[in-house]
Parts: structure tokens; sequence; C-alpha cells
């Protein structure tokens, strides 16, 4: 009998449950990491795929305090990536710890203020909190960056009230 060594195996569950994603398959994505510890993993890379993955499948399903988790663990294996900030502070938005979510993303790396998502979901969040001018200002900043923001703006409940048309 001809058993394949651990490793191996982790990268097909993890490539399994990413395949399972991009079809749009949760519940068997979530099947297929169903009982890995990131904790017990040796390779990072592994780690960090696992936490993305279930990051991605937190938010998919809602459940914030786990996306937030999740994220906050991307933060501590890869600081200098970018997506461990913006999808946290969603997280934390959704869950209604908005000021939290404006500290997150200004502590994230520089790599992060090339996003235009950062200027879009930092104006969300000024909004929110009422900061009109900040609010207007991150705005202007997401849509010179991508024009095709201004669509998802006209429909986002965050921006509601703020007039920037």
């Amino acid at each position: 009998m001809n058993q394949e060594p651990d490793n191996i195996l982790l990268r097909k569950r993890l490539e399994a449950a990413h395949g399972y994603l991009m079809l749009g398959m949760e519940q068997d994505a979530r099947r297929e990491l169903d009982g890995l510890d990131e904790h017990r993993m040796q390779d990072s890379t592994e780690k960090q795929v696992l936490t993305s993955l279930r990051l991605e499948l937190a938010m998919l399903g809602s459940q914030w305090r786990e996306g937030e988790a999740s994220a906050r663990h991307m933060r501590e294996w890869a600081p200098d990536e970018p997506q461990g900030f913006i999808h946290g502070a969603y997280c934390l938005h959704e869950l209604g710890r908005t000021h939290e979510a404006v500290q997150l993303l200004l502590a994230g790396p520089q790599a992060l203020r090339k996003m235009p998502l950062f200027f879009y979901n930092l104006a969300c969040y000024h909004a929110v909190l009422g900061q009109r001018v900040q609010a207007l200002a991150s705005l202007k900043e997401a849509f010179q960056r991508d024009p095709g923001l201004r669509g998802v703006a006209r429909t986002d409940p965050d921006l509601k009230g703020l007039d920037w048309k």
C-alpha cells in the first residue's frame, strides 16, 4: 500500500478547497479544510493559503468574527500583505467596530495605499462614522484610481446620505 506523505495530502486538500471555492461550492471547500490546523503546519506558504481560504469562506458566509480572526492570523504571518488588513478591517466594520476598521487600515503596509479599495473602504468607514470631509476625500481618491468604483458606490448603503455625485 502506497501512502502519500502528509505534506502532499495537505497540498491536495488545499488545492481542492481552492477549486471548490472557485466553483462556488462552499460546503465542499469547508469539508476539505475541516480538521486542518495551521499551527501544526511547517510550511508558512501552506499556513497562508489555509488562512486565506478560511477568511474567504468566513466572509462569504457573513461569519465576521471568524473572518476577523483569520485576517489577524494572516497579518501575523504576512504583515506586508494588504489582504489581511483590507479584509480584517471589513470584518471589523461588519461587526460594528468601524472606528477600529479605520485604525487597522491606516496601520497597514504601504502597499495597501496603492489599492483603490483601500480608499473606497476608508471612505465608507468615514461616512458611517459621520466624518464627511474625510469620506469625500477618500472617495475622490478611490474614483481617481478606479473609475469603476462609481458604479459600486451608487448602491453602497455605507455611502447613503453622502452627496458625492
